[in-house]
């Protein structure tokens, strides 16, 4: 039996093949324990040297305008951080 290549049924290559498109992960939620503790009961407070792992949080607080980053590289809590952390 003659089997050539027009004969044969061929796989789909890997990139041929659809995969689903992912979902955006859900937003994570503010944890005001750390910018509680960052704060550490004063207005503002110095930009750099936040810890690495405290970072993505503040960050997230800046979006939620909880603080505010000023001209002279702190952080200054808003009306709505105050409120917040009390």
């Amino acid at each position: 039996m003659d089997v050539s290549k027009s004969t044969r049924t061929r796989k789909p290559a890997a990139a041929e093949v659809a995969h689903p498109v992912k979902a955006a992960p859900a937003p994570t939620p503010t944890n005001i324990y750390t910018l509680r503790s960052y704060m550490a009961g004063r207005d503002e407070a110095p930009a750099r040297g936040i810890p690495q792992v405290d970072y993505p949080h503040l960050r997230r607080c800046v979006a939620a305008g909880l603080i505010e980053i000023t001209k002279h590289e702190t952080l200054k809590l808003t009306a709505a951080g105050k409120a917040a952390i009390a």
